[in-house]
């Protein structure tokens, strides 16, 4: 059963990331959305253990996104 803060499927195995029924890996290109309804143009940079880092395409700044704040619903990956 799925707990009522998990909205989101995540996980990484084997240095990829399972998201939303889909599977994501460094250096694919992604949009990434926060709760905000902003929408940027990443690149993931690299896949951790709890934590994935995007680089934004706009000013080549990276970000840590963290498997539970994908799980909550924090932020959204798009292709």
């Amino acid at each position: 059963m799925e707990s009522p803060s998990q909205r989101y499927e995540a996980r990484i195995e084997e240095g990829k990331l399972y998201y939303d029924k889909r599977w994501y890996h460094k250096s694919q290109a992604i949009y990434l959305e926060s709760k905000d309804n902003t929408k940027i143009s990443c690149v993931i940079s690299s896949v951790g253990t709890n934590e994935i880092w995007v680089r934004k395409t706009s000013d080549s700044t990276k970000m840590r996104i963290y498997l539970g704040q994908l799980q909550r619903g924090a932020f959204i990956i798009r292709r």
